[in-house]
C-alpha cells in the first residue's frame, strides 16, 4: 500500500506507512499544555535572562508543546513583532523552581541539554557526540 500523508489533531503533518495492516507514524510526539501551564511557560520565556535583550512586546511566544515522553520539557516558538529580531525556537524545562527557559536559538536547540527521548519528541536532530 502506498504511503499516505495525514493531518493529526495538533496540526502536525505525519507520514503514515501502512504495511500489512500495521500503521507506523513518524513525526513529533507532543501535546498541547493546559492554559495555565502555557501561560506559566510564556511567562518564564519572557522573564528569562536569555530573552532579556529583546523587549517582551517585541515577540510572541507561540507553538507551545510538551514532550510526550517527559512533560517537564516544553518546546516554544518565538515569533517577532518587530523587524529588528528574527524568529527563534526555545526549549523550556520545569524544575523545582518552576519553568525555566533552558536555551533559545535557531539550530540544534536543546542538543546537549534535554534527554534524547525529549529531543526525539520535538523532532530535533543533534550531531553525534564524539
Amino acid at each position: 500500500m502506498p504511503a499516505r500523508l495525514l493531518t493529526v489533531a495538533s496540526g502536525v503533518v505525519a507520514a503514515t506507512i501502512l504495511t500489512m495492516g500495521v500503521a507506523f507514524a513518524c513525526g513529533p510526539r507532543v501535546f498541547a499544555p493546559s492554559r495555565p501551564t502555557a501561560a506559566a511557560i510564556a511567562t518564564a520565556v519572557r522573564a528569562s535572562p536569555l530573552t532579556s535583550q529583546v523587549p517582551s512586546d517585541g515577540y510572541t511566544v507561540t507553538g507551545i508543546r510538551l514532550a510526550a515522553s517527559d512533560p517537564a520539557w516544553a518546546w516554544v516558538q518565538l515569533r517577532p513583532r518587530v523587524t529588528t529580531v528574527g524568529p527563534a525556537d526555545g526549549i523550556v524545562h520545569h524544575t523545582a523552581r518552576g519553568w525555566q527557559l533552558a536555551e533559545v536559538g535557531t539550530f540544534e536547540v536543546g542538543c546537549g541539554l534535554a534527554p534524547s527521548r525529549v529531543l526525539h519528541d520535538f523532532d530535533v536532530t543533534c550531531p553525534p557526540v564524539p
